[in-house]
């Protein structure tokens, strides 16, 4: 199953207001087929404090080393066209969250169809632990990502590095299978 592995990080919780700073991809068929990381640069960033004091990112480094949202459609349809066969599934952790950042900043913004690239269907982690937790199979605090990855012992080199949580997010996606 062709899968894509999604997170994102942002300046604030809504994607009408706040700005998209980051995008990581997993494309993901039992293996994985490729990684990406875009760094979104804009003129004017806006953020709420709260969220930069989670996410740590410089945003003046965005703004001169990142990619338009022009130039990061590009860049996520080419990843897709070179990774995949089909329009992808989109998988992550609270995946509804990432996806409508995405729509919104890089496909709506731009005037593309996102269901002409990425599948309408979606798996959302949170929710798979959510059931695994309501039967019993893992304890409450094992539904957030930071303590699903705790849970689950899965390493996340650089949290909330959008590229570094989608890439354990893969791996929570197998241990959660495991457990179904």
């Amino acid at each position: 199953m062709e899968l894509l592995f999604l997170d994102t990080e942002t300046g604030g919780l809504n994607p009408f207001e706040h700005s998209l700073l980051q995008i990581g991809l997993v494309a993901y068929d039992s293996v994985i087929k490729g990684t990406l990381k875009i760094n979104i640069s804009l003129e004017n960033y806006v953020v709420t404090e709260q969220s930069l004091k989670l996410n740590q990112i410089n945003l003046e480094e965005l703004k001169l080393n990142g990619l338009s949202p022009e130039e990061a459609l590009d860049a996520v349809n080419e990843f897709i066209q070179v990774n995949f066969n089909h329009k992808p599934i989109l998988v992550g952790h609270n995946v509804g969250f990432d996806k409508y950042f995405i729509k919104h900043h890089i496909y709506d913004s731009n005037g593309i169809n996102m269901d002409d690239y990425i599948s309408h269907r979606m798996i959302d982690t949170m929710s798979l632990l959510w059931g695994l937790h309501l039967k019993g199979k893992v304890p409450k605090e094992a539904c957030s990502s930071k303590g699903a990855f705790e849970h689950f012992n899965i390493e996340n080199q650089n949290y909330h590095d959008a590229l570094s949580d989608a890439k354990a997010t893969r791996e929570l996606f197998e241990k959660i299978l495991e457990l179904l």
